[in-house]
């Protein structure tokens, strides 16, 4: 059963299950931005106080430190590896990646007129 939001969307290519990986996996893991500086571990407060002024005042340096650092905010990206991420990106469309297996088992024995699909798909994409 066609998904009425997707019905009749052209698509300029049949989509493949490795470059959908891939181009996922680059977009999530490639590092565009230097990480952001971790937060310390907060002491916490005895229930009697603090019993030194070295306590005390570790855990409120402490606390200033992890505030200026959620101040801050995300990283800003870098120019340049933005750019590299997008030739990365643009090499997985020119890699020639296998097929999604099922569609490619469909298409081989004569396409979906022919073919009882028992996979338990939600839905599948169907070439006019």
């Amino acid at each position: 059963k066609p998904l009425p939001e997707m019905e009749d969307v052209p698509l300029p290519c049949l989509l493949s299950t490795a470059a959908a990986i891939m181009t996922g996996f680059i977009r999530k893991h490639y590092p565009v931005a230097p990480l952001p500086q971790e937060l310390l571990p907060v002491p916490g407060v005895p229930r009697d106080g603090f019993s030194t002024d070295l306590e005390r005042n570790t855990h409120r340096v402490t606390v200033e430190y992890n505030e200026q650092i959620r101040r801050r905010g995300p990283p800003t990206p870098i120019p340049e590896l933005l750019a590299v991420r997008e030739q990365l990106l643009r090499a997985v469309e020119n890699i020639p990646l296998p097929p999604a297996p099922l569609d490619d088992l469909i298409d081989r024995l004569g396409g979906a007129d022919d073919v009882a699909e028992m996979t338990g798909r939600s839905c599948r994409i169907l070439r006019r």
